[in-house]
């Protein structure tokens, strides 16, 4: 980086050293505990720092770290100004969706370690299955977390401390390792990640590139000559964790952060002109064999890998039979037709792999590796990663179902918007949408749901989001509903995801209605609304009933219906929407064995298109033979009326043209339109 790398000036490293004099009675370690996306409720905050430049987290930490009065401060990233508060035990954190993260000065009896910040904290949230540890009888959160970073017997990443029942819970594993088993629940569980364990590295540890978009949350911002030194930069950085960078390439400028998406979520990266927005994706260790008649390709994971490793082009055909092993292998044989391996000429022949994590469906993180077998020097592994990309979703086709009664008839659409509110025309995997349940607002009912499943385009795949009783079958997925502040909607927020095998994501549910409002679902530490109450059975604390929809002189009433229920569900109605997801983005990051200009040509002539195009190429093929054949008959039949020219020398004629075309009879139209139909067909 040479002597313009500014940021090295701007080491926090100090903040995490021994300061007893700043601490009072301290005598460990002096840290920080951050917790992204959150505000502090009902405490006073007064301005602590302010800056420009995007470098404001180091002197907020800076002056919280020399003030002997400073418990812990809001960082506002947008107005590059903190905010101390003074921290108790009292004290709430409330989620925003703003770029608010809070830090808490705390004393760690373990050694430093380097980092600004030495952890990182989500209320209401665990990596399922994967506890390495169980500690019981731990008094405090910080004592959980002192247990994970001074644990010596395994390289604890993340700690989980249960507050009701004072266990602490350690693992090798994090949010980021194992992003499937990170989920949602009891608010007295606390997810804490463990800074000092660092970033884990291993093979094709790549960045997800999102042009013209900004994450807004810099910690260190300087100049640099090229993105090149700006990924070094965010690889080297010593004093936190670079999960994500911003380069400005018309400024030269390079903006580091400590947050990326599963931090700070997938609404904190908005639009911004001139930038270019970096993410480290999952780290794989993947290797790629060529012998003289096939490739094989090697998948290792540290845990069972549960997810599926397929040829893009033949996912069914070409597929990986090994299931929840931490060594996952696919043999693709050149000459197999059902794996489809390219001939490039020269000596190279590729083939384009998924690596999905999910069992059925492609999430954000998926990656699809392009491996090359070159034979005209030596055996090596090239590969070129890009992710996939939601398309164009329909404008029209918005589902309504309306119910009759006498009340105002309560009618219902099934929408999929962002976070504006808007329908949406493309979203990237991963991209925040939501699955949005409208409702009237002036409707005398109240709206549930249950049973909401995703299914691929032909039915193929299918998985289950919302269960009978309207509870989320995996929340990282898909959450439970929640009102819609102000009105009688239902909204859940998800991240898009498509199926490896179709580009259509069908969304289907079942909507019941109630008057006034419906009572939600108890699913676990989670509320949602979506169980339907049945005949007078007791479900989880709730009275539930049956019936069906009746009019009555014009009243509406349910059959079997008991008289002790006033407000039941009366009728269900299921509802459905499509969207369409495309993976026809193919960019390539790095190209390491051939000449940038050989790999642009060769990525030139890759024609991506989609199931509509090739119909219609398909239906215009058919008209075109039809009318071929249409005019082939009008010219034979127009030939048979037309009469022969009256000549002194007819016969003469008449026998030129004998000799030369064949007198055309009825017999020898049929034959002839036969022929012309076979040449045409062949």
């Amino acid at each position: 980086m040479g002597g313009h790398h500014p940021h090295i000036v701007l080491q926090l490293v100090f903040i995490t050293q021994l300061v007893s004099r700043t601490a009072g009675q301290c005598s460990g370690t002096v840290t920080f505990e951050k917790v992204a996306r959150v505000t502090t409720a009902d405490v006073a905050a007064l301005p602590l720092f302010s800056s420009s430049g995007n470098t404001v987290t180091q002197g907020c930490l800076t002056r919280c770290q020399e003030s002997r009065t400073c418990s812990g401060f809001l960082l506002n990233y947008e107005r590059e100004a903190c905010f101390t508060v003074d921290v108790t035990a009292s004290t709430r954190l409330r989620p925003i969706d703003q770029p608010f993260n809070f830090f808490q000065k705390i004393c760690v009896a373990a050694p430093a370690c380097g980092k600004a910040w030495m952890l990182e904290r989500v209320v209401g949230f665990e990596v399922d299955g994967y506890d390495d540890l169980v500690l019981n009888n731990v008094p405090t959160r910080l004592k959980c977390a002192e247990l994970c970073i001074s644990e010596r017997n395994l390289k604890c990443r993340s700690a989980e401390y249960h507050e009701r029942d004072a266990v602490c819970r350690l693992s090798r594993q994090d949010r980021r390792t194992q992003p499937l088993s990170f989920r949602p629940t009891s608010p007295l569980v606390h997810y804490i990640e463990n800074q000092c364990a660092g970033i884990p590295q291993s093979q094709h540890c790549e960045y997800e590139e999102l042009p013209q978009q900004d994450l807004g949350q810099g910690d260190v911002q300087f100049t640099v000559r090229s993105l090149a030194e700006c990924q070094q930069a965010c690889e080297s950085e010593a004093s936190f964790n670079c999960r994500s960078f911003t380069w400005f390439a018309r400024a030269s400028v390079c903006r580091l952060s400590g947050d990326d998406m599963v931090s700070a979520g997938p609404s904190s990266v908005l639009p911004l002109p001139g930038s270019t927005y970096f993410q480290r994706t999952t780290c794989l260790d993947l290797r790629l064999s060529c012998s003289v008649d096939g490739m094989t390709v090697q998948l290792h994971t540290a845990e069972p890998f549960k997810g599926r490793l397929f040829s893009r082009d033949f996912p069914t055909t070409c597929q990986s039979r090994d299931r929840s092993r931490t060594d996952t292998s696919l043999v693709i044989k050149f000459a197999d037709p059902d794996c489809g391996v390219m001939d490039e000429g020269n000596g190279i022949y590729s083939n384009v792999i998924v690596v999905q994590h999910h069992p059925v469906i492609q999430r954000r993180g998926d990656k699809a590796i392009k491996l090359l077998c070159l034979f005209e020097t030596t055996n090596k592994t090239v590969t070129d990663s890009f992710n996939f990309i939601v398309g164009n979703f329909p404008s029209g086709g918005v589902a309504t179902a309306i119910v009759n009664a006498t009340a105002p008839s309560p009618r219902i659409r099934l929408r999929i918007v962002d976070r504006a509110g808007n329908d949406i025309n493309g979203a990237r995997l991963g991209e925040e949408l939501y699955l949005r349940l409208e409702l009237d607002s002036d409707s005398v009912y109240g709206i549930l749901a249950r049973n909401l499943v995703a299914k691929s385009g032909d039915n193929s795949d299918s998985i289950t989001l919302l269960d009978e009783r309207g509870c989320p079958v995996d929340p990282v997925i898909f959450p439970s509903l929640q009102p819609v502040p102000g009105t009688k909607s239902l909204q859940g927020k998800f991240e898009a995801f498509k199926f490896s095998e179709d580009q259509v994501v069908r969304f289907q549910v079942n909507v019941q209605f109630c008057l006034d409002e419906c009572r939600p679902a108890q699913c676990g530490s989670i509320i949602s609304y979506g169980r339907k109450r049945r005949g007078l059975t007791e479900e989880g604390g709730l009275l539930t009933l049956d019936g069906e929809l009746t009019l009555v002189g014009g009243e509406v009433t349910l059959g079997d219906q008991p008289e002790e229920d006033p407000d039941a569900i009366y009728h269900e109605m299921p509802l459905q929407k499509e969207i369409i997801v495309n993976s026809n983005s193919v960019r390539p990051l790095k190209a390491g064995l051939l000449p940038e200009e050989t790999e642009a040509r060769r990525l030139s002539q890759l024609v991506c298109t989609s199931r509509e195009v090739v119909i219609a190429i398909i239906i215009s093929a058919i008209i075109l033979q039809i009318c071929i054949v249409l005019i082939a008959i009008m010219c034979v039949f127009a030939r048979r009326r037309k009469p022969l020219p009256q000549h002194p020398h007819a016969s003469t004629l008449s026998r030129g043209v004998r000799s030369t075309y064949p007198a055309t009879t009825s017999d020898d139209s049929v034959n002839t339109l036969k022929t012309l139909r076979t040449s045409l067909r062949d």
